[in-house]
């Protein structure tokens, strides 16, 4: 078979493959194929480029080459990282431009499933293919002029925003990716004196989930929803906008910052927020055993990580002594905790972990990403191509391979990387 009969064919193929869901890498071959002009690659050309010229077989390899690349899932859905993962990457964009495609970002996220999420200026950015493309929930129109907003999403269609307004704050949600909003009153007000309330949305799921609002003058109101948003009631209140749910009635904060000591460093709420109680984690008798116990903290934002109902993770930092980071673990949803490692410097942002042995710590003071994959026991530190330099202020993975972080802190720059956080790219919102 010649070259030109082997390219004829796969024209032909590829073009008469259905382009479903999971054949729309298929049609993007299609249409490169079909686009690309008819040629024959004659040796002293290919010797030019630098390949070596065999047979027809050389193009055959070529196109399976491109379409490993191509349709190879870059989603697993595994809580674990992905074993022999390729890796597949965008295409390398060194002269991206951050502004293009508003590319600061405030909040970012990754559900359950995968998808990632941006809070942009002008819409909520998500993409399905960590990446590759992204799309737009449009914000609700009501919010378009607010100078800030808190938002939570959970898949392509569900989707909350927090209207931060003192006099009459407001939730809106949507079921059908953006398309039609519809927006529920808090039954809360604050004094325009006191400044504009801050808020925090997290949900468990698309019926149950919680805003906590306040201001610097006044304890931050609790509220719940049973019904995905269209009613709210106050259950409690918290001292920190720092709260993760973990099922439907149980709330956890943490003190992100350095406080005095161990007293009320971890707390937890089984009613909603209308009682707390400390948690216990062994070794934090600092009182005693530091001059100064007020460096204490949860690294965050968040603090607390819960991989299932019973399965779940915190970090404390100290700069006192060599106390360093210390890492807890419960199985019994939270009832007791037992440390399970330590590194000897203490952490600014929280880490991420993937399952019981595989965890990443990334740093803000030292710029730097580390990786553990036995539980804490050992740690590399990854060279971040692309990120080094940046100290990352929030990062996330579900399954240790595709991440997302973001540097700088809020309305920073969203990177992702494919390869477990060797490499990163900057999430690249003009293709959408």
């Amino acid at each position: 078979m010649t070259d030109h009969d082997l390219e004829r064919e796969l024209r032909d193929h590829y073009s008469s493959l259905d382009a479903g869901p999971a054949g729309r890498a298929t049609s993007r071959v299609a249409t490169a194929l079909t686009g690309a002009p008819t040629r024959r690659w004659s040796p002293a050309r290919l010797a030019g480029a630098g390949w070596i010229r065999t047979t027809g077989a050389v193009a055959a390899i070529a196109a399976a080459a491109v379409l490993a690349v191509v349709l190879v899932p870059v989603w697993s859905h595994n809580r674990g990282p992905a074993a022999n993962s390729t890796g597949a990457t965008p295409m390398a964009t060194p002269s991206y431009n951050l502004a293009v495609g508003n590319a600061r970002v405030k909040l970012a996220g990754i559900t359950k499933q995968g998808l990632v999420w941006a809070q942009l200026a002008t819409a909520i950015a998500i993409s399905t293919d960590h990446g590759h493309a992204w799309s737009d929930i449009p914000w609700p129109k009501d919010t378009l002029n607010a100078p800030d907003r808190s938002v939570e999403v959970i898949d392509s269609d569900h989707a909350w925003v927090l209207r931060e307004s003192p006099a009459d704050p407001q939730v809106f949600r949507t079921s059908d990716g953006g398309a039609s909003w519809l927006s529920a009153d808090l039954p809360v007000s604050y004094n325009p004196a006191t400044g504009v309330p801050i808020g925090r949305l997290s949900f468990i799921d698309a019926s149950v989930g919680f805003a906590l609002i306040g201001t610097n003058a006044e304890a931050d109101t609790i509220l719940r929803t049973q019904d995905g948003g269209a009613t709210w009631a106050v259950t409690g209140r918290s001292a920190t906008l720092e709260s993760v749910a973990s099922d439907a009635n149980t709330l956890w904060t943490a003190k992100t910052s350095a406080g005095s000591g161990a007293n009320q460093l971890l707390r937890v709420s089984r009613d909603s927020g209308a009682t707390w109680s400390d948690v216990q984690l062994p070794g934090l008798d600092v009182q005693a055993a530091y001059v100064q116990p007020g460096e204490l903290w949860v690294p965050g934002p968040g603090g607390v990580t819960f991989l299932s109902a019973t399965e779940g993770y915190t970090a404390v930092s100290c700069t006192e002594g060599n106390f360093g980071t210390r890492y807890y673990r419960t199985t019994d949803a939270g009832l007791s905790w037992s440390q399970v490692a330590a590194i000897t410097r203490p952490v600014g942002a929280a880490p991420v972990f993937v399952d019981a042995k595989h965890w990443f710590q990334p740093d803000v003071a030292e710029a730097d990403l580390q990786a553990t994959a036995d539980g804490g026991k050992t740690w590399t530190t990854l060279a971040q191509n692309g990120l080094a330099g940046s100290p990352i202020y929030w990062l996330d993975t579900r399954d240790g391979t595709n991440g997302a972080a973001l540097d700088g802190g809020a309305n920073g720059a969203l990177f992702l990387t494919w390869d477990g956080g060797r490499t990163w790219q900057p999430a690249d919102f003009s293709a959408r």
